[in-house]
């Protein structure tokens, strides 16, 4: 089983933290490769993950799950 650590600089809400682990496990696991929005999220610095991205489905369930 793979861990992953994130470290994060200041106090961050619950929200924040749980983005931060989301994207984290995402890029760690190599599930960014396989997303439709991979292209737009590297070159776009304003990207916003939409609902349906792998990393926000994580998040979304690391919330649920009372984690972040």
């Amino acid at each position: 089983m793979k861990r992953n650590v994130v470290i994060f600089d200041k106090p961050y809400s619950k929200d924040k933290i749980a983005e931060g682990r989301a994207i984290q496990w995402a890029v760690v696991n190599e599930v960014c490769n396989e997303c439709k929005h991979l292209r737009e999220c590297e070159s776009n610095s304003n990207f916003k993950f939409p609902n349906n991205a792998p990393c926000m489905i994580k998040k979304s369930e690391l919330l649920k799950g009372g984690e972040g």
